[in-house]
């Protein structure tokens, strides 16, 4: 994978990936991939996209919300 616009893109897949090892597998899909259907997001994201996508699972409730958050710092470090 290539960088776009200076931060290398992300995958759904990806995303998933940082939400799994707290939330399950399952979960952590089914809430990445319902979250990003209701942005109409792509499957490969920008490093953007990725932000506003962990944002909006970020506000969700319990321990979904705290996941999220936790993988918007590890976005933002990676860069």
């Amino acid at each position: 994978m290539g960088k776009v616009n200076g931060a290398r893109p992300r995958s759904l897949e990806s995303i998933t990936a940082l939400l799994s090892h707290t939330l399950g597998d399952a979960t952590a899909r089914r809430v990445v991939w319902r979250h990003a259907r209701a942005l109409k997001l792509p499957e490969e994201l920008t490093q953007e996209e990725a932000l506003r996508l962990l944002e909006r699972i970020a506000k969700e409730d319990g321990i979904v919300g705290i996941t999220a958050r936790f993988a918007k710092t590890r976005i933002h470090l990676s860069g």
